[in-house]
Parts: C-alpha cells; structure tokens; sequence
C-alpha cells in the first residue's frame, strides 16, 4: 500500500476485494449503484466477513 493510501478500517482476514464496480452516467444518482452493492453483499456475506472496495475517487 503506498504512502498516499490508508485503510479507515483494517481488513479482516477473510475478505473478498471489489475491484471496479461503475454506472453510466444516465443511471448515476438513482441508487443503481447501491442496489448492485447490496446484491454483491447479498451473495458473498455468508463466505467473507468483509468486503473491500477501493475507491481512488473522494467523491465515492
């Protein structure tokens, strides 16, 4: 991890790592995004105990 990057919260051990997740800019701002997390976190909560997005971004 560089210098630049911090963790808010350490990772656990079993964890799964979302590596890009995107919205057209049509759909932005209608909660298509939310609903595609919480069907990630709905398929993979009872094989990891946390789920790791990285975000370069702020505004995410």
């Amino acid at each position: 991890m560089s210098k630049t990057m911090k963790l808010t919260y350490p990772l656990k051990e079993n964890y799964v790592t979302l590596a890009a997740i995107a919205v057209t800019s049509d759909y932005q701002g209608k909660g298509v995004g939310k609903q595609l997390l919480n069907e990630i976190h709905q398929r993979y909560k009872k094989d990891f105990e946390s789920i790791y997005l990285y975000t370069a971004d702020e505004k995410n």
